[in-house]
């Protein structure tokens, strides 16, 4: 069932515009690994569409930065949240 309704969530989610990502007001962290199997160019539309949003890449890491670096993504997460 988990694998059914992950299939259906990329097929169909999100649905986000840049238009929809420019009406965010809220401090944005856009963070991402070096070797992530997203697109530059679709992370970059994000970081760019959102006003004032923040952009880290961690080096080394994929799609799942916050499990294979744990302890660096809370440090990057932890001084975005006290800026």
């Amino acid at each position: 069932m988990f694998i059914e309704k992950t299939l259906q969530m990329w097929a169909s989610d999100p649905n986000l515009t840049l238009d929809n990502l420019s009406t965010i007001k809220v401090p944005v962290l856009v963070l991402v690994g070096d070797h992530d199997w997203v697109h530059w160019p679709h992370t970059i539309a994000f970081y760019e569409n959102i006003s004032g949003a923040q952009l880290a890449v961690v080096p080394g890491a994929g799609h799942a930065v916050p499990l294979q670096l744990l302890d660096k993504v809370a440090q990057i997460v932890d001084d975005f949240l006290t800026q």
